[in-house]
């Protein structure tokens, strides 16, 4: 990536939902950064908070946040998922280009001490790119998260 893709973090590039095609017309106009950019431009709400964010240089987040985290007290975790996308299949019953899960993570916030607490696995070399993969992850994020 470092010889192919911008380093600026606040490149027009890494604008979010942009599409590619939008983003490096912008790039080959001559406007590189966020920063930048036209006040008439069209972006949508994620968009514009993070051009507000760059412009700031502080994170932005809408007045309703505390009131929508309400509902979320105690664990709140979420999932994330690697996977890779060959283009000559290397597992039995894949085809090129598919995408399949390689690791899984599981992490947890807790609020009180702004902690996060994680675990991860990589999918066995022999379960990858096989229905029972879901299912063994499955069973081990269930028993790390009780």
């Amino acid at each position: 990536m470092n010889r192919c893709w911008p380093h600026e973090p606040d490149s027009v590039l890494r604008i979010h939902g942009l599409s590619y095609d939008k983003r490096f017309d912008l790039f080959d106009a001559g406007t590189r950064s966020i920063k930048n950019l036209p006040a008439t431009y069209k972006l949508n709400a994620v968009q514009q908070r993070q051009r507000r964010s760059w412009a700031t240089g502080a994170l932005v987040l809408e007045p309703t946040v505390a009131e929508e985290l309400v509902p979320y007290q105690g664990r709140l975790g979420f999932l994330d998922f690697e996977s890779v996308a060959r283009a000559v299949p290397v597992w039995a019953g894949t085809r090129p280009w598919e995408q399949i899960g390689v690791q899984f993570s599981y992490h947890e916030g807790r609020s009180a001490d702004r902690t996060r607490t994680g675990s991860s696995w990589p999918s066995p070399a022999r379960t990858r790119g096989r229905p029972s993969r879901s299912a063994s992850w499955r069973s081990r994020a269930t028993r790390t998260a009780s």
